[in-house]
């Protein structure tokens, strides 16, 4: 594994001439690398959603439809990034100042802190952490574990800020200290719906909203090998792939291989309402194996 400069990720991506199966690079905009485009300039970035009321001049309103087409915009992003590319490549610093929007408010993603992966290698220990502490992931910022599910976990707090127009890194709670704390307590209490922003009003999709959420708890699951990956990611968020959410009982676990001990059940209420895609999805919706195993608890 080695680090990359950003003149020669442009030279991979440029060298990938093969269209990309999510079609992200030609369909969606091209990776936002070298500075502002004609068509970005002084553009909003995603961040721009979470301005204080008081700031209206700054304060970006984006309606249901469009939080979601960044979603699946940022996740096909990744997916070219970690398992389309010629290389994989690991952004290290997904976040929502790092989501450029341009005049069609299509994301654009920006700022890469980026390492490459050989063929044969899944992971490395890095002594340069480099990221913003809101959107790392705890095997990362600890230990210096690095896969690309460190980006699934960046992934998980963007889309839970798009859903909740709050942002992980200023949320504050009397009891509990991250946004991500504060939505898995509405997860066991059953109300993870509350998490949503209330300036849509009645203005949004219900299980969509729902399924992002979800798609969120499990993107920041502690555990990285209990992460999916983004190219199932995307087709939960198309309406092909079932989300299962687990649960974890007891103390929260770590990141190493998970063992046989341990608890585990699944939020079922996918199994009555997978059927539900988006509108505009049709054919089969595959579902996500079971997993039989927990992390060890710490």
């Amino acid at each position: 594994m080695l680090r990359l400069k950003m003149s020669d990720v442009v030279k991979i991506l440029e060298g990938d001439k093969k269209e990309p199966a999510s079609g992200w690079i030609r369909s969606e905009g091209d990776l936002f690398l070298n500075g502002a485009k004609p068509d970005l300039k002084n553009g909003p970035d995603v961040d721009a959603v979470f301005k204080p009321q008081s700031v209206e001049k700054d304060k970006l309103y984006l309606d249901w439809p469009t939080r979601r087409k960044i979603g699946l915009g940022v996740a096909r992003g990744l997916v070219y990034l970690h398992e389309e590319s010629r290389l994989k490549i690991i952004h290290r610093d997904i976040k929502a100042t790092n989501i450029l929007l341009d005049k069609d408010l299509t994301p654009k993603i920006a700022d890469f802190g980026l390492t490459k992966l050989d063929e044969e290698e899944h992971s490395r220990i890095s002594t340069h952490i480099a990221g913003t502490i809101e959107y790392m992931a705890l095997e990362y910022t600890i230990r210096g574990y690095l896969t690309e599910k460190a980006d699934v976990y960046s992934f998980g707090v963007v889309i839970l800020e798009l859903v909740s127009g709050k942002s992980n890194t200023s949320y504050r709670h009397k009891e509990y200290v991250t946004l991500i704390d504060w939505a898995h307590v509405l997860q066991q209490q059953g109300n993870l719906i509350e998490l949503v922003d209330a300036s849509l009003g009645s203005e949004y999709a219900r299980e969509e909203a729902l399924i992002m959420l979800d798609i969120s708890l499990v993107c920041t699951n502690s555990s990285s090998v209990l992460r999916p990956k983004m190219s199932d990611a995307v087709k939960m968020l198309e309406g092909k792939m079932v989300v299962q959410v687990p649960i974890l009982k007891g103390a929260e676990h770590n990141d190493e291989e998970p063992s046989q001990e341990g608890d585990i059940s699944f939020n079922d209420r996918w199994t009555d309402t997978s059927v539900r895609a988006p509108s505009d999805h049709s054919g089969e919706i595959e579902e996500i194996p079971l997993v039989d195993r927990v992390a060890e608890t710490i």
